[in-house]
């Protein structure tokens, strides 16, 4: 693949990742919804299977900030008890303390969007 040709589809193709993260923001979708978008959009696009290893590279990192963005700025995590999101130690209940020292899975860390209750 020509070098012109890898940059076109390197822009193109982070373009697509740009649009489905800001359509998971606008619309508080899931972590799920996200992967499979990528996977259909770009990460199975023939070009994209064809294009040099720079552009694969490019791609990942582009997608990597993008998350990171998305984490930082969009979402938080917590333990979800009782219709209550407790995002630090300090804020829980003793009773739910106890039942995080008995067993960590019994009130399992979840990623919410900040901004609903929405699960990410």
């Amino acid at each position: 693949m020509k070098l012109s040709k890898s940059i076109q589809l390197a822009h193109l193709l982070s373009g697509s990742i740009r649009d489905i993260y800001c359509q998971a923001i606008s619309n508080h979708l899931t972590h799920d919804w996200i992967l499979n978008k990528l996977k259909v959009r770009v990460f199975t696009d023939k070009e994209y299977m064809k294009a040099p290893k720079w552009v694969h590279n490019y791609l990942s990192g582009y997608k990597a900030a993008l998350l990171d963005h998305l984490l930082e700025e969009h979402l938080h995590t917590g333990r979800m008890y009782k219709g209550v999101l407790y995002e630090k130690w300090d804020d829980m209940t003793e009773e739910l303390k106890e039942m995080v020292r008995k067993d960590m899975d019994s009130v399992p860390m979840a990623t919410y969007w900040n901004d609903s209750m929405d699960p990410f």
